[in-house]
């Protein structure tokens, strides 16, 4: 019985893109604008397949939302409502239809012009969105690889995870260690660094609360369980506990790192 691996990871404050990042994303975007919108015909080419795709699913969220009792003050109740919202989107393939098509249309000489433009007023909001959400946990080959890919490749015992630490972490136990079925390794990297961003995200926004700690922290737990090989990490908790598994968040003085050890049985 022991602990195989214990580390600390922080996760930067904020990691500026690579300057050709939203660059290169905005070019792609331009350059495939045909493509886009030519799959775009072909996979709702018709209001047959604008009901099917698109209306239907949107109209049954939308009676989620308009689920209640009694009437409004005009008299309408939730199924009149819903009714109403139904056969408007139902009808509305012309209108998404035209309006896309004047996105892609050419004008000025330029095809696709008016799409091209947005591409290009949405460039700055997403730098900032990358910065300050995904590129925290994932990192890039460039700036260095974060949290989330680092404990990706921790768990699955590559060694040249040691490299890739982002600064101001600790290793208290041990070094890279496997944890996966021994056919699995890839499936599980991509499940770590898929969750650990997802829910490192969801803290973040949430101001680090107490209770989406706690939440998330508890489905990490339950999903490491499900997926690691159990004669190689055993006693899976969402807290710290001397002789258990575990892989946490948690924040200490102001900045949320991350911790994980694992103990096998």
């Amino acid at each position: 019985m022991s602990i195989e691996t214990k580390l600390i990871v922080p996760v930067v404050a904020i990691l500026t893109p690579n300057p050709d990042m939203s660059t290169k994303r905005v070019e792609t975007l331009k350059n495939d604008a045909e493509i886009i919108n030519n799959r775009r015909k072909e996979r709702i080419a018709n209001d047959g397949a604008f009901g099917t795709i698109m209306a239907t699913p949107a109209s049954d969220k939308f009676k989620g939302i308009v689920n209640f009792t009694g009437t409004t003050n005009g008299g309408r109740d939730a199924d009149d409502i819903y009714s109403m919202q139904r056969s408007k989107m139902g009808r509305a393939y012309n209108k998404y239809n035209d309006g896309l098509d004047r996105q892609f249309e050419e004008k000025d000489g330029v095809y696709a012009k008016l799409y091209k433009d947005a591409v290009e007023a949405t460039q700055s909001n997403w730098d900032s969105e990358v910065a300050q959400s995904t590129l925290r946990f994932t990192g890039s080959r460039a700036r260095g690889r974060q949290v989330a890919a680092v404990i990706g490749f921790w768990l699955t015992g590559d060694k040249q995870a040691v490299d890739r630490l982002p600064e101001g972490s600790q290793v208290l136990a041990g070094g890279p260690y496997d944890i996966s079925y021994d056919t699995h390794k890839s499936a599980l990297r991509t499940t770590i660094t898929q969750l650990l961003t997802q829910t490192g995200i969801i803290i973040s926004e949430s101001a680090y609360a107490g209770t989406m700690l706690t939440k998330h922290n508890g489905r990490i737990k339950t999903i490491l369980e499900a997926i690691s090989d159990p004669t190689k990490a055993t006693d899976w908790v969402s807290s710290k506990i001397t002789d258990k598994s575990y892989c946490l968040w948690f924040v200490e003085d102001g900045q949320l790192k991350l911790e994980v050890q694992i103990w096998k049985a």
